[in-house]
């Protein structure tokens, strides 16, 4: 076992580094080929045809050579190496040919990989809650707009659901509402979102600093507090650590920023949402039973629980309502996916054809170039070559037009 790793890596040495002794090992048979002439010229041969005859008796030069490699180095790094250099110098030699290839290539691997990289993102990774599997979107249905649809929802009814539902874990509502913000720069109207305090445990994310809302900051009066965005935090604010106790100018007020939550936080409904507020319901909206659908809600439902069984719980509670309300259960990801699936589905196909008409173009011009290489061709198989020999080559030309194309493509969908 020693002794075949010590040969492995003497020939992996040799294949690196035997191009030091390329000389040496010409010299060496030059010196053996006069040897042999000179041992004619003693026997009365004149020198020319002791040459002669001393090149025959010793063979190949360059069959010779190659064995000599071959017990020196690895064969097959060997001849990578020849055709990688050989593969270089083709390039080189056809610069308004590689530019068009490689160029065709890094716009149709680019394109694909920035659009893969969203696809990726938004439809096929999970999203960035807990358990996302067990949240759910829900709108009620009421008599009177049936027409529009399913609407948002009254909080006194998602008050309920939570009260009244078994099978539902926790109940959160959200309000979009754009802030003000005049402090870190210029003022600018800034997406916000106003959550109760459960919001962040329900859908499981925990701020990078500071803390989320609590029950109590959820009245009138006790409400001057924020949470910010990771984005918008290191965008507005430069990132600093200290701002979290500090107050920020929101709407013209004061407010104690007290948290910031990660930059892969989206809420549901309100997706595009940077600064959060608590979410203050005044009395008059907690004893209106009916109207108010003003509200998005999205609920946990608890392990082991099927949406159709947390449905059928909130219609319980609807029908109490007298009014013929309904229902409606979507998961988070549908929603947040739903308006965007369309669209990046038939970009992704729509680059596709892209990458699948450069790469029938590229094989068009490659098919040309070796129509034109049918001398070189012919004289590498009068030289010995063989077909497969030939074939590695124009693979290993292909390869590394596609790897420059490639690494070019991915710096393009950066």
């Amino acid at each position: 076992m020693i002794r075949t790793l010590r040969r492995t890596w003497n020939r992996l040495l040799g294949s690196f580094f035997g191009r030091r002794s390329e000389g040496d090992l010409a010299d060496e048979i030059d010196s053996h080929i006069r040897m042999l002439a000179e041992e004619d010229i003693r026997r009365g041969l004149p020198p020319d045809e002791a040459r002669r005859r001393a090149r025959l008796q010793f063979g190949s030069v360059e069959s010779t050579k190659e064995s000599y490699r071959d017990q020196r180095g690895l064969p097959a790094l060997d001849i990578l190496a020849q055709d990688l250099r050989y593969a270089f110098r083709g390039i080189r030699k056809n610069p308004g040919f590689a530019a068009v290839a490689i160029l065709s290539l890094a716009i149709g691997i680019g394109a694909n990989t920035a659009i893969f990289s969203l696809v990726n993102a938004v439809l096929l990774q999970p999203l960035a809650y807990e358990d996302p599997q067990r949240l759910y979107a829900v709108r009620e249905i009421h008599p009177q707009f049936a027409a529009l649809g399913p609407i948002p929802v009254n909080p006194v009814h998602a008050r309920e659901w939570a009260n009244q539902c078994p099978s539902i874990e926790q109940v959160g509502l959200i309000r979009s509402a754009a802030v003000q913000v005049a402090a870190g720069g210029e003022p600018a109207s800034i997406p916000g979102a106003q959550v109760p305090h459960n919001v962040f445990t329900l859908l499981g994310v925990a701020p990078i600093l500071g803390r989320t809302f609590l029950a109590e900051e959820e009245r009138e009066g006790n409400d001057r507090v924020v949470i910010l965005s990771e984005s918008l935090w290191r965008s507005r604010f430069k990132a600093d650590p200290l701002l979290v106790g500090k107050p920020v100018l929101l709407d013209g007020e004061s407010y104690q920023v007290i948290g910031i939550v990660p930059a892969s936080f989206r809420l549901p409904y309100a997706s595009g949402a940077e600064v959060f507020r608590p979410l203050v319901l005044s009395q008059a909206e907690q004893a209106r039973l009916m109207g108010n659908f003003n509200y998005a809600a999205v609920i946990r439902v608890r392990r082991g629980v099927t949406a159709e069984q947390a449905l059928a719980e909130i219609n319980v509670v609807e029908a109490r309502f007298k009014a013929g309300l309904k229902a409606t259960l979507m998961p988070v990801h549908e929603l947040v996916t739903g308006r965007a699936r369309l669209g990046l589905l038939m970009l992704a196909a729509a680059v596709g054809a892209v990458l699948l008409i450069v790469c029938i173009n590229l094989a068009n011009l490659l098919l040309s170039r070796m129509a034109s290489r049918s001398r070189e061709a012919a004289i590498r198989t009068a030289l010995g070559a063989s077909r497969g020999r030939q074939f590695r080559q124009v693979l290993t030309e292909s390869l590394l037009l596609a790897v420059s194309g490639g690494s070019r493509g991915i710096l393009i969908a950066r």
